[in-house]
């Protein structure tokens, strides 16, 4: 073998055209999909409790297609739809869009990775798998995006792993159609190092023209501003720049997993700042019975707030489960309300939301 490699482009496209030879490749689709469907009881929504039927709390409503070709050399072309659903009433989870959270298509190749083009999530979902429980009892209005959140007209590239170790990277052009997810540019870098018990995890994702509404999780003021008249419109961001890392341990049946993330948001010539600490405990009593619990403390936005959570997961089988599920917020800044992650704000320092409830996969 020649001592000199050739650019890893070259490579790359070299790979890609070998592939084309085969007069006969081979393909398939898969279709897939998630359907979690429950009733929550939340103890003040607006000063008074409230009974929910909601879907997507215990994981986000969703089906998809994937498909493969394989074009030889070890070379795939890949594609992925993915809608997201609300069971309650069979509507698209973004009205407009029928595959709003994922929609892409690339070239995938077993030694140089995956090139992907489309509509994605950033890469801080990655570390959601960190956080256990409800969707209620994420982080302050998702402003750090390890919830899910998406970005049109993207392109990424994922390698494969080596010794453990994985790289992502991506780029959004931006998108001014609505429902537009970013006005300007977007980055978002990921590395993550999976080794038997240990599982290490870490990401960035800078956006400019994003669009967030403090006053909807609760807060009264924020960038030097009375936020009640953005409620209805939010704040245009002129910058959202979030840092994240996370630390999973398995032994025996438990898994421990903590998490930190920093968000710093800039609007109105103002830049503030969000950060949240996650510890997260998952206790695996039999192979269909998981009990588990997690405990968010974010601080910023001229808010506090601290969030507990507990879950008794039982599977009928490997693809039914029922769950039942608690969350409870208390906040701790003058004025402000307690705001379960995408509910209506509490009109007390306090919300408690109690979930019974039924996830199927196909």
């Amino acid at each position: 073998m020649s001592s000199k490699k050739a650019p890893f482009g070259a490579m790359l496209f070299a790979t890609l055209l070998a592939g084309s030879a085969p007069a006969i490749a081979q393909s398939s689709v898969t279709l897939y999909g998630v359907l979690d469907m429950g009733m929550t009881y939340f103890s003040n929504i607006a000063g008074s409790s409230a009974w929910r039927e909601t879907s997507g709390v215990a994981n986000p409503s969703r089906w998809g297609l994937t498909g493969k070709e394989d074009l030889g050399s070890g070379t795939n072309a890949v594609f992925r739809l993915e809608g997201g659903i609300n069971l309650a009433n069979g509507a698209f989870a973004t009205s407009g869009q029928e595959f709003n959270r994922i929609a892409t298509v690339g070239l995938q190749n077993v030694n140089y990775g995956t090139v992907s083009f489309g509509r994605q999530p950033d890469f801080m979902i990655r570390l959601l798998p960190v956080i256990v429980g409800p969707i209620y009892a994420y982080h302050p209005g998702d402003y750090d995006r390890i919830a899910g959140e998406f970005l049109s007209n993207t392109v990424s590239y994922e390698s494969p792993r080596w010794a453990g170790i994985h790289l992502g990277a991506l780029y959004s052009f931006g998108s001014s159609t609505a429902p537009a997810s970013n006005t300007g540019r977007g980055l978002s870098f990921l590395i993550d190092y999976l080794g038997g018990p240990l599982t290490v995890i870490a990401a960035m994702t800078d956006l400019n023209g994003v669009n967030i509404n403090p006053a909807s999780i609760g807060l009264t003021r924020a960038f030097g501003e009375e936020l009640a008249p953005t409620l209805a419109t939010g704040i245009n961001l002129d910058n959202l720049s979030t840092y994240a890392a996370s630390v999973s341990y398995k032994i025996g049946p438990w898994l421990a997993s903590a998490a930190y993330s920093r968000s710093y948001l800039r609007a109105l010539s103002v830049t503030e700042m969000l950060q949240t600490g996650n510890f997260s405990l998952f206790y695996y009593v039999s192979p269909a019975l998981i009990v588990s619990a997690n405990y968010a403390r974010s601080v910023g936005l001229n808010g506090r707030w601290n969030v507990g959570s507990a879950t008794v997961d039982y599977f009928l089988s490997k693809r039914t489960d029922v769950y039942l599920s608690t969350a409870y917020q208390r906040v701790g800044s003058e004025g402000q309300h307690a705001a379960l992650l995408f509910q209506t704000p509490s009109s007390s320092a306090s919300q408690l939301a109690v979930r019974v409830g039924m996830t199927h996969r196909f």
